[in-house]
Formats: C-alpha cells, sequence, structure tokens
C-alpha cells in the first residue's frame, strides 16, 4: 500500500499500459504548449530573453520526460513541472491578465489523467506559490486559489474512488482467473463464431491439445462432425434467448484420433461496450460415465448367457413395431421357436452342456437374419426373431431355413456331440395389437408344431381385420 495523505492514497494507481499511453499524449501535450508559448510571446513584443527563459524551461522538463533512465513516477513529475512551467511564463509574458490565469485549469484538467494525487497537490502548491509572488491589484485573488485547490480536491477524490474501482475490479478479474484455471473441468471462453478465446488446462486436457493449438480452433472443429448439426441448434436457442443456459451431451475428436464423450454447457453472456457477445462454456470428460451406462444398459437388455436381446427388449421393440404398423402400416412378423426335447439333453448330459448348446444355437440364429432383424432369448430354450418389413410366406422361408439349419447342425459341446431340433411359431403383428397378444398368437402357433411331432413350422391365421398379406 502507498503512503496516505488524509486518508487519500499518493500512489499511482493506472495500470503501466494505461499510464504510458496517457504519458505519451501529455508530453506531447506538453510539447505543443512550449511551441505555442514561444509563439504568444514573440507575438506579444516580449523581451527574446524572457521568452526564451520560460521557454527553455518548459523545454527541458518536456525533455526530461522522455528520459528511459528516470522512473515512471520522475517522467510523470516532469510533465507536471512543465505544464505549470508554461502556466507561469504565460502569465508573465501576458502581463498577469485574468485570461492567463485559467491555464492552471488547463493544467489541472491534463494532470487528472495520471489519477496522481501528488501531482494535483504540486500543482495547488505552484498556483498558490504564484499567486503569493505576484500579488498585485487586479489579479485574481485568494478566491481563485480556492477554486483551484478545490478542483484539486475533487480530482483528488474521483481519482481515489476509480483507483478503488479498479481494485476491485484487479481483485474480482484475479479470482475469476484463478477459479478459472483451477477448475477441474474443462472451461473455455467462446466468440459467437465458435472461436476459441480462452481455455483451461482440464480442457487441454480433455482433449489432448496445447492451449495455443485449441486457441486456433473452434468449438465446431473440436466437435466430431456427426455431432455438430445439434450443437449448432443448441447455439441457436440459447441465443435467441429461449434457453438460458444449453446442455449437450456429444463427442470430441482427440488429438491421438479416439473420440471423448463430453457434457457441454453453454452460457450466452450478452455484448457491452468492452466485449463482444461471447459464451462461457463448462465441459466435462463424461466418457467413463457413458461407458458405464452403456454396459449397465446392455446388461438391462440382453441375455447374459448367449448375448442376445432379453424378454423386456424384445417388448419394447414390440411396442415400437406396433406403432410403426398403425401409423404407417409397416408389414413386421415375429417368429417364436424352442427347442424340441431340451430338457432331456440337460438332465442326461448336465447343463454345462445345455447352456453351450444354447449358445451354438444363438449363433445359428444371427447368422441367419439380417442385420435390422432382432433376435432375443425369452428364457429356458426359447427363442424370438422380430423381422421387419417380411410377409407371412418371408417370415416362413426364414423359419425353415433356421429349423434346417438347427436340424443338420452337429453341435460339438463339452466334447459331446449333440443333435437337436427345434418348432417354430409365426405370426404378423397387426394394428391395434399388445406385446402379449402377438406373442399368445405365436406361441399358440409353435404349440401346434409340437402338438403334430415337433421339428417343423406353423404360421398363425391373422387374426379378424386384419391387414392383407401381400
Amino acid at each position: 500500500m502507498g503512503r496516505r495523505w488524509s486518508g487519500i492514497s499518493l500512489r499511482v494507481s493506472l495500470p503501466d499500459d494505461v499510464c504510458e499511453e496517457r504519458q505519451r499524449w501529455l508530453r506531447a501535450s506538453l510539447w505543443v504548449q512550449v511551441v505555442a508559448l514561444g509563439l504568444f510571446g514573440a507575438v506579444s513584443g516580449q523581451p527574446i530573453g524572457t521568452i526564451a527563459a520560460y521557454v527553455l524551461a518548459a523545454a527541458a522538463f518536456a525533455t526530461a520526460a522522455h528520459l528511459p533512465v528516470l522512473t515512471r513516477r520522475l517522467r510523470s513529475a516532469a510533465v507536471a513541472l512543465g505544464l505549470l512551467g508554461v502556466s507561469v511564463g504565460l502569465i508573465v509574458l501576458w502581463d498577469g491578465a485574468t485570461a492567463a490565469w485559467s491555464h492552471p485549469f488547463v493544467v489541472l484538467a491534463l494532470l487528472m489523467l495520471y489519477e496522481d494525487a501528488s501531482l494535483l497537490l504540486l500543482a495547488v502548491a505552484v498556483v498558490a506559490g504564484m499567486h503569493i509572488l505576484t500579488d498585485s491589484p487586479g489579479e485574481p485573488g485568494p478566491a481563485h486559489v480556492v477554486f483551484v485547490a478545490l478542483v484539486g480536491a475533487a480530482a483528488i477524490v474521483a481519482a481515489r474512488l476509480n483507483g478503488r474501482l479498479r481494485d476491485e475490479l484487479r481483485e474480482a478479474t484475479q479470482r475469476f482467473r484463478s477459479s478459472f484455471d483451477s477448475a477441474p473441468i474443462g472451461s473455455a471462453i467462446v466468440a459467437r463464431d465458435g472461436r476459441f478465446i480462452d481455455v483451461n488446462s482440464a480442457l487441454c486436457e480433455i482433449v489432448g491439445h496445447r492451449r495455443q493449438t485449441l486457441l486456433g480452433l473452434t468449438l465446431q472443429e473440436l466437435t466430431y462432425e456427426e455431432d455438430r448439426g445439434a450443437d449448432a441448434q443448441l447455439v441457436r436457442e440459447v441465443v435467441a434467448g429461449n434457453r438460458r443456459t444449453g446442455e449437450s451431451e456429444k463427442r470430441f475428436l482427440h488429438a491421438e484420433g479416439h473420440l471423448v464423450w463430453v457434457n457441454v454447457s453453454l452460457s450466452f453472456v450478452p455484448a457491452t461496450t468492452d466485449s463482444p457477445e461471447q459464451f462461457v462454456a463448462q465441459i466435462e470428460d463424461v466418457t467413463e460415465r457413458k461407458r458405464t451406462l452403456d454396459e449397465l444398459q446392455h446388461l438391462a437388455d440382453h441375455d447374459a448367457l448367449t448375448g442376445l436381446l432379453n424378454r423386456r427388449r424384445l417388448e419394447s421393440e414390440l411396442t415400437q413395431q406396433i406403432a410403426l404398423t398403425e401409423r404407417y402400416g409397416r408389414r413386421t412378423c415375429l417368429v417364436l421357436l424352442d427347442l424340441d426335447d431340451f430338457k432331456s439333453t440337460n438332465d442326461s448330459l448336465g447343463h454345462a452342456v445345455g447352456d453351450e448348446l444354447l449358445k451354438n444355437v444363438a449363433r445359428v440364429l444371427r447368422g441367419r437374419v439380417r442385420r435390422s432383424d432382432l433376435v432375443a432369448r425369452l428364457g429356458g430354450d426359447e427363442f424370438a426373431i422380430l423381422l421387419p418389413l417380411a410377409s407371412r410366406a418371408q417370415a416362413r422361408r426364414v423359419a425353415e431355413g433356421i429349423a434346417e439349419a438347427i436340424r443338420e447342425r452337429i453341435h460339438i459341446t463339452d466334447g459331446h456331440e449333440v443333435r437337436t431340433t427345434a418348432s417354430f411359431g409365426v405370426t404378423t403383428i397387426e394394428p391395434g395389437d399388445f406385446p402379449d397378444s402377438v406373442l399368445l398368437r405365436a406361441d399358440q402357433a409353435l404349440y401346434q408344431v409340437k402338438q403334430h411331432g415337433r421339428d417343423g413350422v406353423a404360421v398363425a391365421p391373422p387374426p379378424p381385420g386384419a391387414m392383407r398379406d401381400d
């Protein structure tokens, strides 16, 4: 902290770059006034010696203000003394005219740019001294000194208040900078066009880029191509004011080439007189969380033994297919099958062999269907196949092909050769169906095959009002 006089700080509170810029302007102003003082003296017919004394004195201070060996404070003092020298010279060369006594106010106004209380006090002291030394009738009296002093005091108070506000702003900026840099999640300041204005080290670590590299990229360039459309829509909604903040989960492309799942929270910052519109982005790496959730979802949707979809997921898919059938008239078929006499295999060879047999059958099913078809294990030795965009005839042919593949294949399980067959029931999905009703029709058709000797395919008759099967 600087010294204090009557509660007013005497330190220089301006930032270095601001002070240097103002110093250049004030030096230029001083030189202009030195030249003007010389011209005024010549025009007014004053003796050359008197003119030269004041002009050279002011010019000496102006020259000192350029010397790099002097501290910033001393160079500022040189400018102040030069300006005050011009005031003294003007008053003397103008024979103490009242108009000349207004120049100290010009000096005070210029010195206010330094926001340095000591320089303002110096100016007030010089003006008071000038009155004492040139106390003549007709010249501005003590009231002028008081007025100059009040103006100087007001400038000092204003400088002090401005300095306090700058200190608070500087502290707030430092707190933000510290929080920004040390944040455990990625943080960035993003321009309206998506360009990174500033990034912290956590974001650099997430994407594997150095800070300087990121500052040359945009948010869109960092985003995986397939996710850019949704990202642009989010930005539009936030800018339009439809959402105060926006949050999205998307993928970034890491510097090493792999994808990183991130959760991005965007907050829009409107333009001010000091800065344009921009976003504050909080970016959290959720790759591990995403992987864990995907694994949990996979466990919830799939059969642990065979890796096929489970009954819960099949019923969910049936619900969607029913909705598509009702809206678009899409033809979809369901095939149910179970292995014939599977219980005797388990009883005679053991459950381990039975489990291997179920996994082998699952591989056969996956190898005989399209990528758009869904295969599920409902439990025990019962399986289901969902065939979108398939007619009854097509579904029958698929079932017969699978039946033949299972019948002809010798399943080698735990050193045992096992042959098996399967029974199939086929049905279509109709408008107004429910998952249970679709499963029931397919199960009834399968039961007919069981009753007639197994190892076959039966197609359930269409329910009343069913769609025509093209």
